[in-house]
């Protein structure tokens, strides 16, 4: 398991952002095999104020594994994560004690890509759909998996705590965004 400055600090900023609306687990052991989950968010249903966030509040509405890249992930990454929420999906199933659980019982992945590439995403199957904003691709429903290329999406307030983690001048604009937001922002 590589550690680097990135992958600590996208842990750690998730972590304190979705702690107050949430279970957070860092380091989020898959049963089995060690593999492990960047973050894996559980919302708390008595929190139901996440609009503060913008995109990452209405991503983190429900359960959901959070894979932040600050590089372009590769087809191998991407089948990895997969894999990961196909573990994580099946050991909610075993701990329900039931064969199947309801599509929304069951965890969506979001990998967040501070940049993508149009082969990955044609090769994905990422698709926008027509209530979510540009920049988030839809991999097929089946696998209840999105790529969020944060170097797409709009620059707006909606998305700053998502660009906080692209790179380059992506981050640069949004570092610049927060260090602008008034004192009395939440």
């Amino acid at each position: 398991m590589a550690q680097n400055s990135f992958d600590q600090l996208s842990k750690q900023y998730l972590e304190e952002f979705l702690a107050p609306i949430g279970t957070v687990q860092r380091q989020y052991e898959i049963p089995g095999e060690a593999k492990f989950v960047d973050v894996w968010f559980v919302p708390n249903p008595e929190v139901i104020q996440t609009e503060d966030l913008g995109l990452l509040g209405r991503i983190v509405q429900t359960p959901c594994l959070l894979e932040p890249y600050r590089n372009l992930p590769t087809r191998t990454e991407v089948r990895v994560a997969v894999m990961k929420l196909i573990w994580i999906q099946e050991d909610e199933r075993r701990k329900a004690q039931q064969d199947t659980l309801s599509e929304t019982a069951l965890p969506q992945l979001w990998i967040l890509a501070a940049t993508t590439s149009k082969p990955l995403l044609e090769e994905s199957g990422g698709v926008i759909k027509f209530d979510w904003m540009p920049g988030v691709y839809f991999i097929p429903d089946i696998f209840k998996t999105a790529i969020v290329a944060i170097d797409q999406l709009p620059e707006t307030e909606e998305t700053l705590w998502l660009r906080i983690l692209g790179r380059d001048a992506t981050q640069e604009r949004a570092i610049r965004e927060v260090l602008s937001l008034p004192s009395s922002h939440p």
